[in-house]
């Protein structure tokens, strides 16, 4: 299996790389491709991002965390039957 994800992962590099800048190029006009400078966010948008991921993505993990902690355990047939709420 990892040799399998290896190889995937490295025919996804080379095609990365051999396409670096260029991330939609064009065939009809290539001065206008799509390349990594011109299609990222301006300065103050990535700050802005880099922030809010920064804060929220620790919050996530440690709530789905939180929530796998909370439902761990198996689930017996009497604990179902004796719930009200249970279908």
């Amino acid at each position: 299996w990892w040799l399998g994800a290896l190889a995937w992962l490295g025919v996804l590099s080379t095609a990365g790389v051999a396409l670096f800048p260029f991330l939609l190029p064009s065939s009809s006009v290539p001065a206008q491709s799509l390349t990594v400078w011109n299609a990222s966010s301006s300065r103050l948008t990535l700050t802005w991002m880099l922030g809010f991921a920064a804060v929220f993505v620790p919050l996530i993990l440690w709530y789905t965390s939180w929530a796998f902690y909370v439902m761990r355990g198996k689930v017996s047939a009497d604990a179902v039957e004796a719930d009200e709420h249970a279908y």
